[in-house]
């Protein structure tokens, strides 16, 4: 199972950094040829979760953004 966190083609600025966040955690993301990626795994419990993507651009700005997400693996 794959989850796309952030695509460049709907970002305008050049993308330094990107964190993915679930309540709290660090999550390995991979980068594609479009975006980036994480493959989900049995470390994801069932329930609801936070899950947080922040994006650092290449003049320092940063945008964070929060869903309420369900593991159901």
């Amino acid at each position: 199972v794959l989850f796309r966190s952030v695509s460049q083609s709907r970002y305008r600025g050049v993308i330094n950094e990107v964190k993915l966040l679930i309540d709290g955690k660090w999550l390995l993301l991979q980068q594609t040829w479009n975006g980036y990626v994480h493959t989900v795994d049995e470390n994801f419990s069932a329930g609801e979760h936070m899950l947080t993507v922040i994006v650092k651009d290449e003049a320092g700005n940063t945008t964070t953004r929060e869903w309420k997400v369900s593991g159901n693996l």
